[in-house]
């Protein structure tokens, strides 16, 4: 198995740019943040030496350098992360502990201040790798790798939680629009079922979700 790796990367709008290399070697994160001065990196499992371990790691990158962070209160790894910015930002479900076995998704979530973490309202269902997008008052989530392949698709407020239009396609792990807004989200690819080949379906949601070639 590739142990975690540290390199990162910038995107410039046409092309990718090496950046300092990450200080926590680690996959399965979650991250948030407004631009390219403002990121996270949230939670993740690391290497301990004879397999993976998870982490409630945090680290800003502000455009030059990493620093650490005020870490999660609960460890975590295959969790979603909102847009957000430097405080507002939010880290949705995951597994509590690696290598993330099935029975043990949670449903936790908790939100940034800039400063500290503070558990927010719980998401409706236990579920890992989901896709999220937008702030904390104004994020939509969706999808998830359940054996059968999670469509539902949930708008948070800040405070609660609500049912809206499902996914076409059921399926975890897809490509996001981290940015977004409640009334535009598009997610691409993923695992329609654990253990499965990844998929190629794209969907766009508009107030309605609706596939898109």
């Amino acid at each position: 198995t590739p142990l975690p790796g540290t390199i990162a990367a910038e995107w410039g709008g046409s092309s990718w740019t090496t950046i300092t290399n990450e200080p926590i070697g680690r996959r399965y994160t979650a991250g948030f943040g407004a631009s390219g001065t403002s990121g996270y990196l949230a939670g993740g499992a690391t290497w301990a030496g004879a397999g993976l371990t998870k982490t409630g790691a945090l680290e800003s990158w502000n455009g030059t350098s990493w620093t650490s962070e005020n870490a999660m209160n609960d460890a975590r790894l295959l969790s979603s992360g909102g847009s957000g910015t430097a405080t507002t930002g939010i880290v949705i479900g995951g597994h509590v502990r690696p290598p993330h076995p099935g029975s043990y998704a949670t449903d936790l979530v908790e939100e940034f201040n800039g400063t500290t973490w503070t558990q927010g309202t719980v998401y409706p269902s236990a579920e890992s790798s989901i896709s999220s997008g937008g702030p904390q008052s104004a994020l939509i989530a969706y999808g998830g790798p359940s054996s059968s392949p999670a469509t539902d698709c949930f708008q948070f407020d800040g405070t609660s939680w609500t049912t809206i239009g499902s996914l076409a396609t059921g399926r975890g792990a897809g490509g996001r629009s981290v940015g977004g807004t409640t009334s535009a989200q598009l997610i691409s690819g993923g695992t329609p079922n654990p253990g499965a080949s990844p998929g190629t379906q794209v969907e766009e949601y508009n107030l309605a979700d609706a596939a898109v070639t």
